[in-house]
């Protein structure tokens, strides 16, 4: 079979095919070459920042995202919006900030990374009472009920989806994920 479909290829694309297959293992070792000069270039651009440091684009670096395990970045402390749940899923996929559209609400595992650096990325409201402080991240406690993060005591919550803002509006800091380089 497999010579009758030979037999059927015209001499260029037999010589195209003998062509790849020659080529396709210096293809595969340079794109594994590239592949790793674009991860030493990452490591070392990472290397040279810290958390909470602005970045170019006028974002904040807010450290290694545990959910991606890429560079995480986060908008300045006046762009932190209060919202429901509903609002900032809905905010996040038409937000267009810093020249990216990526963004969107964090994990509270992304909160908790950001409450361990909260003084040196800033801007979290931390005054008054119960919800300020709270930021609300993507993570469900139950059916209807998400997870939001205490960033004046690293404490978990739960926050409604919903209606809750009406009374008591909950702090959402969007983040994205990506490599420095791309700043």
């Amino acid at each position: 079979m497999a010579k009758a479909k030979k037999d059927n290829l015209t001499e260029a694309q037999q010589k195209a095919a003998a062509f790849l297959t020659r080529t396709k293992p210096n293809l595969d070792a340079w794109r594994t070459a590239r592949e790793a000069a674009d991860a030493k270039a990452e490591a070392e651009a990472i290397a040279k920042i810290k958390v909470g440091d602005v970045m170019p684009d006028g974002t904040i670096y807010a450290g290694i995202s545990p959910l991606t395990k890429e560079p995480m970045f986060t908008l300045p402390a006046q762009e932190s919006l209060m919202m429901t749940f509903n609002e900032a899923s809905k905010r996040a996929s038409t937000l267009d900030a810093h020249g990216h559209k990526d963004w969107r609400i964090p994990t509270k595992e992304e909160l908790g990374r950001m409450f361990g650096s909260r003084v040196a990325i800033g801007g979290f409201n931390l005054s008054g009472a119960n919800p300020e402080g709270m930021y609300l991240s993507s993570s469900e406690s139950d059916f209807d009920v998400m997870r939001c993060v205490d960033f004046k005591t690293g404490g978990l919550g739960n926050v409604p989806k919903g209606s809750y803002p009406a009374r008591y509006p909950i702090p959402v800091r969007f983040v994205r994920s990506g490599p420095v380089s791309a700043l």
